[in-house]
């Protein structure tokens, strides 16, 4: 006999060297026993019925057809949260005859969906809308699953329930079932707790060394998520971002799982750049990558960038770029932004490798704001491009400081060296602000007679910048 269970699984799984852990805890319920807690409306009931599948005795929830404006409503026993970043939700749902009869197993008379909300206490928060039941009938799956995240709403120990409205499709109009029952069962809710868990969507280039005007890929082959991930690949952003285009002479296509074709057709063109976004179903996590795709003829190119990259280091901006060929190429200008123009910030003569080589470029940056920078891709015949931007954070947003181990009464902290204008607040669990020092000195800094109790320690630059950090003061 099946009866109603709880089961817990956990699955660990190594991602990029750090440890990513997904945490399931499910119910399920098959309505073969009595059971409690479950709501009905609008004639939903429990009872036997003879399972299509096999034909064989089986209890489930019976509703009438769906039809006009009255939707069949279920909603669940209440359920404690674990925490759950995502729910799960599957169950199977047959069409039948008014009668019941196994052999009457058919799909919808019309397209049907369902609205999905769950409670907490007597507050209503939507989960899915109108979302399009599958087909029914003995030559399709009766299972349908679907997740959404309600990690907001639900931290541990919430008392929450779930409610499913069955329907016709919106903007079908009315839709009678007449002698038409719904029969559901095998409910499953699973709640996912993922930590660590990620995607990583990695830049690729995509070079050929022979005469082609068709260039095929996988940009799933360098990407990287934790196990069990189910991600699919859209367009971003660019000149295709509509999909399949023309636009910028040549053809793209990119699939869900990540594959893609492109044609040239524009023969006088040589380099195309897109972006894909990387999408994770069951967190909605997400992530961008660019891809270059470069042919051997068409005009020819100076140089062809792979990876460009800037970054600080202290007051230091440093840049890096790889290049994948080099054709005819003389420099690469390093222009700054000052203001609404680039200016030039330094040059870096060119090596003209064929097989492409690595570059850097350094500068002092004492800015405290975030600084662009761009190349200017210079051949041999005067004739340029440039780069994408890339941008290098300020100093003024790099502000840091420790708590030391301190004495009773007082906190010990040591601030980093900055370039401007530091500001100290101590404030009190309440946000009361109990103690200003204004322009604090780089080094430890003792503050002394603060009460016991928590308290949060606010450090200011005068670019706007801002780090707190709390602290236990005995």
């Amino acid at each position: 006999m099946k009866k109603k269970f709880t089961l817990g699984v956990a699955l660990f799984c190594l991602l990029n060297n750090a440890s990513a852990q997904l945490t399931q805890t499910c119910f399920s319920e098959n309505f073969n026993v009595q059971t409690t807690g479950w709501v009905y409306s609008q004639g939903v009931s429990e009872g036997p019925y003879s399972n299509p599948v096999g034909c064989t005795s089986d209890r489930g929830l019976i509703t009438p057809g769906i039809g006009g404006n009255n939707p069949a409503n279920i909603q669940t026993p209440n359920f404690t949260s674990t925490g759950a970043a995502s729910l799960q939700v599957s169950f199977d749902i047959y069409c039948v005859a008014s009668n019941l009869a196994c052999n009457t197993w058919k799909d919808f008379g019309c397209p049907t969906s369902i609205d999905v909300f769950y409670y907490v206490g007597t507050t209503k928060y939507t989960a899915i809308l109108d979302l399009n039941l599958p087909a029914n009938g003995p030559t399709h799956s009766p299972t349908v699953s679907f997740s959404f995240s309600a990690a907001g709403h639900l931290p541990a120990g919430t008392v929450y329930s779930l409610e499913f409205n069955f329907k016709p499709k919106s903007g079908i109009g009315n839709c009678g079932q007449p002698g038409t029952k719904y029969i559901l069962d095998n409910f499953k809710k699973c709640e996912i707790i993922c930590n660590n868990c990620t995607i990583d969507a990695i830049n690729d280039s995509y070079c050929m060394q022979s005469n082609t005007d068709v260039v095929t890929g996988d940009l799933s082959t360098n990407d990287t998520k934790y196990v069990g991930a189910s991600v699919t690949y859209t367009l971003a952003n660019g000149p295709f971002a509509n999909g399949n285009s023309t636009i910028g002479g040549a053809n793209l296509t990119i699939n869900p799982n990540g594959t893609f074709t492109i044609t040239r057709t524009d023969l006088t063109k040589s380099l195309f750049d897109f972006t894909y976004k990387i999408t994770e179903s069951l967190f909605g996590l997400t992530d961008l990558a660019s891809v270059t795709v470069c042919f051997p003829s068409g005009a020819a190119l100076p140089v062809i960038i792979r990876d460009f990259s800037a970054n600080r280091k202290n007051r230091t901006a440093l840049l890096n770029w790889n290049t994948s060929s080099e054709s005819n190429a003389q420099k690469f200008d390093i222009e700054r932004l000052d203001g609404s123009n680039f200016i030039p910030a330094g040059s870096v003569t060119a090596r003209n490798l064929a097989t492409g080589s690595q570059y850097s470029f350094s500068e002092s940056n004492n800015a405290s704001s975030t600084t662009q920078y761009r190349l200017k891709l210079v051949d041999k015949d005067g004739k340029f491009r440039y780069s994408e931007t890339r941008a290098v954070k300020g100093i003024g947003t790099l502000i840091d400081f420790t708590i030391l181990p301190s004495s009773a009464g007082t906190v010990r902290l040591t601030l980093s060296d900055v370039s401007e204008q530091v500001s100290l607040q101590v404030l009190d669990g309440l946000g009361r602000v109990l103690r200003t020092i204004n322009n604090a000195p780089a080094g430890t800094i003792e503050i002394k007679n603060l009460q016991s109790g928590l308290l949060f320690i606010r450090m200011t630059t005068s670019s706007g910048g801002q780090v707190t950090r709390k602290t236990i003061i005995n």
